[in-house]
């Protein structure tokens, strides 16, 4: 039990935005144990000894908040100007006129002044004997969206400055003409590791992407969409999951095909080792695996990319050819977020290794990052060409826990902490993901940095960008440390600031966004959602009325991605054979009830398959032979904007992309598509999707 009182114990849960209780997906309430409320303070630094040194600590913030003039940062909607805002002054300015000063993003200073009487004074207090005023101001002027840093100055103190970031969001996300009236679109998603091809190196690549854009673009379709390319934690040990990666901000070099960069063209060391019988031997065997060999692919990459960056210093670097101040440039404008990123990588690879200078380590991981940014670049526009709607990538939630982005910002995360996901009939014991918490206090503090860099990294080659996980902007299920994942609780956060730049970044990058509401969402995400003109995200198999009935065509929502599976559930040739039971037996967690999972799962199957026969979808005589055909209708029938198609359904995959709450056993985030890219088989199979679906009227 907590050593300070009731009242005060609730203030500071309050004032920390810790949910005190929470709805399951099922209905039932759950009220969070004071224990663990505890824990949730503790993370945030704060001393629970006893009401005097909660008092001290509340005392000490607020007499910070009022001496520092103004909050860190301001969000305001275009539609809500002119710009109000609160400043707290020491009582002894109030006769005095105050001057301030705007600077956008490019540099120029706009000046004006609030006199005395343009100040209204909502507050005023005392505080260690001295007297503030909080006054309410207002700029009467009309800002462009965008980023400003404001400042203001008393007359007679022009030495003190009282700043903050103001940023004014549009009041909706960007929409792309593809999109406009009645048009609906579809496009196809893969998981890029998993592409199969005669000559990529055991994983998929960014060539083998330009050949499915190709194929898409032939058959009508609008975008290709891909899991995450995050930059993974590559060293001792490859974390496979495009989810808990080491930076959001950089791009995973495993992706680059080597064969075609300059380097590999100029340097014959590099083409010389890839032509032995030993290299030649490995890229065979990695050819005919099923699953992604990970270790062994970075092996035979980095084995090469090292030789292409010793050529690259000597012959580009060292005479400063137009290649390398290319890369001269792409270090300055990767700045200090590029330079700890490749710091923290190159360390992890030095500490493997006793023959590596550090610096040189630190300038081969930019030097990877620029030649992935390259490839990506090209390949983007190579979409952009091709398709409508271009790429749609992924922005997972967060990074791992020993991840180049928490490591080089650790105060914005609450390490006491991890995330997850409350009980649910799937996982009863709840889930725990292993990364940890934003801190919404220091986020605010830093102006939301880290989130912008993140949306601009990832919105920069796409047109579509799915947002993992959209209820974080408001609230995330987080679990104390050694505490079992059922025993969490709910962190809120600033919503509408967090929806206001991603509507920023999505109108300045010209980027469509897509929502991840599955699963426990409050009705207020999915309202903010509409509001902004976001696109939920609609999966098949949860696409129910209140009485478990299965949604007509008619009752989806326009503004809409559906699709029939997605990563974290079987394929559609897994659901309708065996529903995953068989991996639920043998991975389940402790108390997970299989057998209600298989009830509704039988009953479900029958639903969906009468429900295709009543359409005309299916005759009963050929119900496993066009199941993919008939989901595929179905859900292009429905009046969703936009529509996309797993890969692995396509293919008639049968193995699951990914086993959630499982972390040993399964290969995740590991499995390659059994055929080839190339093959006559996979082409047909892509004719036939694009002939079906022009039919149903998608483009």
């Amino acid at each position: 039990m907590s050593a300070i009182s009731p009242q005060l114990f609730l203030k500071l849960v309050r004032l920390y935005g810790i949910g005190r209780s929470y709805w399951d997906i099922s209905g039932k309430l759950h009220v969070v144990p004071e224990l663990i409320l505890e824990r949730f303070l503790e993370s945030f630094g704060i001393d629970l000894q006893s009401d005097q040194t909660v008092l001290e600590f509340l005392e000490h913030r607020r007499l910070e908040s009022w001496r520092r003039g103004l909050p860190p940062v301001l969000v305001i909607s275009q539609e809500q100007q002119p710009v109000a805002i609160q400043l707290s002054l020491p009582e002894r300015f109030r006769g005095n006129t105050v001057h301030w000063t705007l600077v956008p993003e490019n540099g120029e200073c706009f000046n004006g002044e609030f006199s005395g009487n343009e100040r209204k004074i909502i507050r005023t207090i005392e505080l260690h004997g001295e007297r503030f005023d909080r006054v309410r101001v207002r700029l009467n002027t009309t800002l462009p969206i965008g980023y400003y840093k404001l400042c203001c100055s008393p007359e007679a103190h022009p030495n003190i400055a009282f700043c903050m970031q103001l940023i004014i969001t549009p009041p909706q996300s960007f929409l792309h003409p593809s999109l406009y009236d009645d048009r609906r679109v579809w496009g196809v998603t893969a998981q890029l590791y998993s592409l199969r091809s005669e000559r990529n190196w055991g994983i998929g690549d960014f060539t083998d992407l330009k050949s499915l854009i190709d194929m898409v673009a032939k058959g009508g379709g609008s975008f290709v969409g891909l899991n995450p390319l995050h930059a993974l934690t590559v060293n001792p040990r490859i974390q496979p999951s495009p989810y808990s990666p080491s930076s959001r901000r950089q791009y995973n070099f495993l992706y680059l095909d080597l064969e075609q960069l300059p380097d590999y063209a100029e340097c014959s060391s590099a083409r010389e080792l890839v032509a032995t019988a030993a290299f030649r031997q490995e890229l065979s065997q990695l050819r005919l695996t099923r699953t992604v060999d990970y270790e062994t692919v970075r092996d035979l990459k980095l084995a090469v990319l090292h030789l292409l960056f010793n050529h690259f210093e000597q012959n580009h670097t060292k005479r400063n050819t137009e290649r390398g101040e290319a890369f001269r440039q792409f270090i300055e404008r990767g700045g200090q977020t590029l330079r700890e990123y490749a710091e923290i990588e190159s360390r992890k690879e030095v500490a493997t290794r006793d023959d590596v200078d550090q610096e040189w380590q630190v300038r081969f991981y930019q030097y990877l990052q620029w030649l992935t940014h390259l490839q990506l670049a090209e390949v983007s526009a190579h979409a952009r060409t091709g398709l409508p709607l271009g790429l749609y990538l992924d922005l997972a939630l967060s990074a791992d826990s020993a991840s180049a982005d928490v490591r080089s910002n650790p105060s914005l995360y609450l390490r006491g902490l991890t995330v997850g996901a409350p009980p649910d009939q799937f996982n009863p014991e709840g889930q725990d993901w292993g990364f940890p918490p934003l801190s919404s206090k220091s986020f605010a503090a830093v102006s939301y940095e880290p989130f912008v860099q993140t949306l601009r990294a990832n919105m920069k080659f796409a047109s579509l960008l799915r947002i993992d996980h959209i209820m974080s902007f408001m609230r995330l299920y987080s679990i104390p440390y050694g505490i079992s994942a059922e025993q969490g609780a709910y962190l809120h956060y600033r919503m509408r600031d967090l929806f206001g730049i991603l509507c920023l970044e999505s109108v300045r990058n010209e980027c469509v966004v897509v929502g991840e509401d599955l699963g426990t969402v409050p009705d207020a995400v999915r309202a903010e959602m509409a509001q902004r003109g976001m696109y939920s995200y609609k999966i098949l198999l949860f696409m129910k009325d209140e009485y478990g009935n299965f949604l007509p065509p008619e009752d989806y929502a326009s503004r809409a991605m559906v699709t029939g599976t997605t990563h974290d559930t079987p394929t559609l040739r897994g659901y309708f054979e065996d529903g995953g039971i068989p991996l639920w037996n043998k991975y389940r967690s402790r108390g997970t009830d299989v057998e209600a999972i298989r009830r509704t799962w039988e009953h479900d199957r029958h639903a969906l398959i009468e429900k295709f026969v009543a359409m005309g979808l299916l005759t009963r005589e050929d119900v496993y032979e066009r199941l993919f055909e008939a989901v595929q209708s179905y859900l292009a029938a429905t009046p969703s904007k936009l529509l996309s198609i797993p890969l692995e359904d396509i293919v008639g995959e049968p193995r699951q992309v990914n086993l959630p709450g499982v972390s040993e056993g399964y290969p995740s985030w590991s499995h390659r598509l059994e055929i080839d890219l190339g093959s006559e088989e996979f082409v047909d199979k892509m004719n036939s999707l694009a002939s079906r679906l022009s039919e149903r009227g998608r483009t």
